[in-house]
């Protein structure tokens, strides 16, 4: 699962080192002070993926890294996470993910039955 104290220390940490203030970040995305501090605070729980990216824009940070998710550990994260990720994505986007989903578990189940018979 997503750490959202983890994520908000990531977003103060690289925010400081760009020297901005909060309000100077809010302004940059679009969002409000306390908003930012909340983020950082990790009393946001969820974050929309337009919000992720504009504010990874501003840090100059790629969505994975602000979020933690490596190779090594993507598989931990479950479907609610996946859905908080996607959920700013437009309509047709969503649906063409889960065709996309679909085929690839139908895809890894033929495989997986071929190679138990």
């Amino acid at each position: 699962m997503l750490n959202y104290k983890e994520i908000g220390a990531k977003i103060k940490q690289k925010r400081k080192s760009l020297s901005l203030t909060q309000l100077e970040l809010a302004d940059k995305v679009g969002l409000t002070e306390s908003s930012i501090s909340r983020y950082e605070s990790g009393k946001i729980s969820t974050m929309p993926t337009s919000t992720v990216n504009k504010i990874c824009k501003v840090l100059n940070i790629e969505p994975a890294e602000l979020l933690g998710i490596t190779p090594e550990n993507s598989f931990e994260y479950d479907l609610k996470d996946i859905l908080t990720l996607v959920d700013d994505l437009p309509l047709e986007i969503k649906k063409d993910i889960l065709e996309q989903f679909k085929a690839q578990i139908n895809l890894y189940w033929r495989v997986y039955k071929c190679q138990r018979e």
